[in-house]
């Protein structure tokens, strides 16, 4: 990004200067097209015990031809195999979170089929992108990663500087409170804290329990070098809190989980009611302190985010925060120096995420007018600078790459600065020219508005990212040495990303002209965007202006290959951010017979076919697919087909993205099988595009019937959504498909056509290749609702959640966050509140056992209305009193606190097959009473983890089960029964289902193949 405040004044000293060439650790010189010397950086990284960092170090000369093949691949092997003891899943862009790594064990979300009519020719139906990953604010990969990767164990091992003001000796006071309070609930914490206290000199000295570094003055007042010293050097995350953010260690505990999945994440600090403001609801819960839902939203959605920074209450990577520069000390109030960190942060990639605080304080307000009036100057995002005219800090910057560039690099820089757009600026990288590239330059050394510097020779890609180096714009336009821009092109595309945020690329159309000047016709212009186009050619025509935020979100431009440069940067741009076509000719593109791309023909077309491979490798789909030519004569006329693994599945319907249970199913199938959310007519129209090289197994997997008919109002449409359904299976069969079906329910709970659904049961079956069960014994359970046939039953067991879930909230915590004494009892009713969960049963076992046991409390957490269900069980007000209810959707993050708080869950349902619920209990370790079916037997067979009983035998069963769990916690067991429900559902760990989808006889031919 643009250079930190360290390096203010240099800034305008840049033009003429030499880059520092590169240096070995033997203290030698190197050129950057010495790769052996980029080999021995991924080597010192390695040793320093970022591997994470080594790897990416080494994916940016992973073409390279002058280490090789073979010296390149021993070198992921060795990085690869310490990525996979330290764990891979650290992200720092957004294709960490997709593309497959050595260690890593986030799984992304599963794809879903979309836009299947609007493809390109060549492009195959069936091959289905990952959506756009990171745009803007849009931080929920790193929401869903901290989920997928549980956030669970113990809390990572890094060093959090705290930036706290005092006022007073009352300050110090609760500073220390706070510090002892951190020490009790959270020693690992603690033990990695340092402080940075900005207080009255007559408080310095005190005795802390942490190392602390006392300030008299304020901390982005500071020389910022001292800054740096004093804020980033020997620790991992530079955290700025009010006093009384200090007092929620979880908020903390949080801040650390997240810094340590991703550098790129700024956690702004926010009092809880000002992000969940509602207040309590209608039965007297508060929503929880880590319900994410509440709050997160709003944010992603909004791509000025950082914007809202305006105070010391954040929290960030101390590598970004250096990268950002730190504070510009010129202003005078925390407010200006706070919101111009961010927008420094923000332009170098940043995701802004708010995380709510169990504590009140200000957050800042809007800065004095000398303050808001540097801010303008100094940033220049249209969220802060809405004026038009020439600033410190201009919001754009034009690019230019310079190798024998003397002839015409004086008309590239004047088709810059005769735009009639003044906030701008021209960076130039000299990319080590032998001609008199620099005496052109020189002939700007009087207009600030140019700035250049010189370096060794290191290729396009070198001095492209040399060249955005230098840039301080949030704007950055392209334009090569040789080619003009026309007149009013900045202004055109500049306004454009002013008013379309969510737009990261925009780029125009252009004219081709000769060596002098004159026009030799309009160059391919293809009308709208697509990602797919982009995928079979280059299709972003020059001019072309992107965001600084979304560039730092990539790896930058490749220095290991001559050509398909670009074509691999704006590859990589278009997967974390959309593209617009202005379809204007706004570039004039000079054709002299020395261009790179018409020079090296036969490179060229190579290091497509290369950054093609490796674009599919980030989103993760390299296994599945893979580029061919067609036709010989035509080598860049690219299509793709099956890779190494053709097999594919579509299952439906999709919970995927709410519930975790199909991407564990999926998981270890998802190794070599491509599975993909879609319903049947999307499973049949990607089939349709099926080409006669494509050999794999196309599966549809079906999961739970009543989706069929959520469109049916009564009988008769219900009949006609079955047929339909029906009908389409059917057709699916005929070209070629496999179907799947796994029974969760005999028939679906609560739906109003029991009769046409077990018909369509019936019918399923006889279609069905192969019928998925996840316990052996339920075999007659189901055959009393329909017969079964036995030849087509796979058996995969139902794994657990361990892991799955964040789990980092103690018991004491989790009861206090919810208002439950010590003491208490805790007895869970947990998920969707429907008639067939049996709820009104558990509140009437509730009423019998409380004489008996007044110290039992029922929690009921769940969407649904539940206040007609209490109003209708005649509970009296002291009944009443002993029971919490959270009555809304309760989101990943905050499970554990339930489940924590909780001695027992009960799940009295009226009907069960599978009981995903019990396994959720059982994984964090709190004993589970249910039905009994040949599941719960199955699971339950270690009566220490939990208890059945039998409807059927009335509400007296029930009671018993729940007094003889409570019993047995009120002996001191509880510790050993949760222990025991946790081994019971460690040792149930998820099946590879592969054999199942593909069916038997597929997989073992794949298994035993070389």
């Amino acid at each position: 990004m643009s250079p930190g405040i360290l390096e203010v004044e240099r800034e305008h000293e840049v033009k003429g200067q030499s880059d520092p060439p590169g240096v070995s650790t033997d203290g030698l010189p190197i050129s950057p097209r010495n790769h052996w010397a980029h080999l021995e950086v991924v080597m010192r990284l390695l040793a320093e015990g970022t591997p994470d960092r080594a790897w990416n170090q080494l994916e940016a000369i992973r073409r390279s031809e002058s280490v090789g093949a073979e010296a390149i691949a021993a070198a992921r092997r060795i990085v690869g195999e310490a990525l996979a003891r330290a764990g891979g899943d650290r992200i720092e862009r957004p294709s960490d979170y997709l593309r497959a790594r050595p260690g890593k064990t986030i799984q992304p979300k599963l794809r879903q089929t979309r836009d299947l009519k609007r493809r390109p020719g060549r492009f195959p139906s069936d091959l289905i992108l990952p959506g756009i990953t990171g745009n803007a604010n849009d931080f929920s990969f790193l929401v869903d990663a901290s989920r997928s990767g549980g956030f669970a164990g113990p809390l990572p091992g890094l060093r959090m500087r705290l930036v706290v003001t005092l006022e007073g000796a009352e300050d110090l006071s609760q500073l220390e409170r706070a510090l002892a309070q951190c020490r009790e609930r959270a020693p690992a914490l603690a033990h990695g804290l340092t402080l940075c206290v900005s207080a009255p000199e007559a408080l310095h000295g005190a005795a802390l329990p942490v190392p602390t570094d006392w300030l008299a003055g304020s901390v982005f007042a500071e020389d910022p070098a001292q800054q740096m010293r004093r804020l980033a050097e020997e620790t991992d995350i530079v955290c700025f809190a009010p006093l009384a953010v200090l007092e929620d260690t979880l908020a903390l505990e949080r801040v650390v989980r997240y810094v340590a999945l991703s550098g790129q994440a700024c956690l702004v600090l926010r009092p809880f009611g000002t992000l969940c403001p509602a207040g309590p609801d209608r039965d007297g819960v508060l929503p929880g302190v880590l319900s994410d839902r509440l709050m997160l939203p709003a944010w992603a959605d909004r791509p000025d985010a950082f914007s809202d920074i305006r105070g010391l209450s954040f929290a960030l990577d101390a590598g970004l925060f250096r990268k950002a520069g730190g504070f510009d000390p010129r202003f005078s109030t925390p407010g200006g120096a706070a919101a111009y960190l961010a927008a420094r942060a923000h332009d170098a990639g940043a995701y802004f995420l708010p995380l709510a605080v169990r504590a009140e304080f200000d957050t800042g307000g809007d800065p004095p007018a000398a303050d808001a009036a540097l801010l303008r100057a100094l940033c220049p995002h249209p969220a802060i600078r809405g004026a038009a005219g020439r600033f410190e800090t201009p919001r754009v910057s034009i690019y230019i790459p310079a190798y024998r560039a003397a002839r015409y690099l004086q008309a590239a820089i004047d088709s810059v600065l005769e735009q009639d757009y003044d906030d701008l600026e021209v960076c130039v990288a000299d990319d080590g020219s032998p001609d008199a590239t620099l005496e052109v330059l020189a002939r700007y050394d009087g207009d600030p508005r140019v700035r250049y510097a010189t370096g060794p020779n290191g290729g396009i890609g070198h001095a492209s990212n040399r060249a955005i180096g230098m840039a301080r714009g949030s704007y950055i336009g392209q334009l090569d040495s040789d080619d003009r821009l026309k007149p009013g092109a900045i202004r055109r595309l500049a306004t454009y990303l002013d008013n379309n945020p969510w737009v990261g690329c925009v780029y125009g159309s252009c004219e081709r002209i000769d060596e002098n000047g004159y026009l030799i016709g309009k160059e391919y212009s293809h009308l709208n965007f697509s990602r797919k186009k982009m995928l079979t050619t280059s299709i972003v025509h020059h001019f072309r202006m992107f965001r600084r935020q979304a560039w730092e979100r990539t790896s930058g431009f490749r220095e290991d290959i001559a050509n398909a440069v670009d074509y691999d940067m704006f590859l990589k741009l278009s997967e974390i951010t959309a593209f617009h076509h202005v379809d204007e000719v706004l570039y004039q593109r000079r054709w002299h017979g020395e261009n790179t791309s018409h020079v090296n023909e036969h490179f060229q077309t190579a290091n497509t076919y290369a950054v093609q491979e490796q674009a599919l490798e980030r989103m993760g789909i390299g296994r599945f697919w893979k580029g061919y030519v067609p036709d010989p004569e035509k080598p860049r006329a690219i299509s793709y087909r099956r890779g190494d693994c053709p097999d594919r599945v579509y299952f439906w319907p999709d919970y995927s993205r709410t519930n975790p249970y199909q991407r564990l199913l999926y998981a270890r199938a998802s190794e070599r099988v491509e599975c993909i959310g879609g319903s049947i007519d999307e499973a049949l129209q990607a089939m349709g595009g099926r080409t006669e090289e494509d050999a794999g197994t196309a599966v549809f997997h079906l999961h739970w019937l009543n989706k069929v008919f959520v469109e049916a109002t009564n009988v008769a449409g219900a009949a006609r959504a079955a047929q339909d359904f029906l009908t389409k299976l059917r057709r699916f069969k005929f070209m070629g498909g496999r179907v799947v079906w796994t029974i969760h329910n005999t028939l679906s709970h609560d739906l109003p056509f029991l009769r046409i659904e077990a018909n369509l049961s019936r019918e399923v079956l006889e279609l069905a290749d192969a019928v998925h069960l996840h316990c052996e014994g339920s075999i007659p359970e189901i055959e009393a609702s329909f017969p079964l046939p036995r030849e087509k039953v796979r058996i995969a067991r139902h794994g657990t959640y361990v892991g799955t879930y964040p789990d980092f909230v103690t018991r004491d915590r989790a009861r206090t966050e919810l208002g439950i004494d010590a003491d208490d009892e805790v007895i869970l009713f947990i998920g969707q509140i429907r008639p067939y969960k049996g709820l009104d049963a558990l509140l009437a076992a509730f009423r019998e056992i409380l004489p008996r046991r007044p110290r039992a409390r029922l929690v009921i957490a769940g969407s649904r209305p539940v206040a007609p269900l209490l109003d209708g069980a005649g509970l009296s007000e002291a009944e009443r009193a002993r029971i919490t209810v959270a009555n809304r959707f309760i989101d990943e993050m905050e499970l554990q606190v339930f489940f924590r708080a909780a001695d027992l869950a009960v799940f009295p349902y009226t009907r069960i097959l599978t009981s995903g619920s019990l396994l959720l209990s059982l994984s964090f370790g709190v004993p589970a009473i249910v039905p009994e079916s040949a599941m719960t037997r199955e699971v339950l067979a270690d009566d220490r983890a939990g208890a059945l009983y039998r409807p059927e035998d009335g509400l007296l069963a029930l009671v018993g089960a729940m007094e003889t769990i409570l019993g047995r916690v009120e002996a001191g067991e509880g510790p050993e029964m949760g222990r025991a429900a946790f081994d019971t559902a460690r040792a149930l760990g998820w099946e590879d289902i592969t054999p199942l989808l593909l069916g038997d006889d597929a997989a073992r031919n794949e298994e035993t193949s070389p």
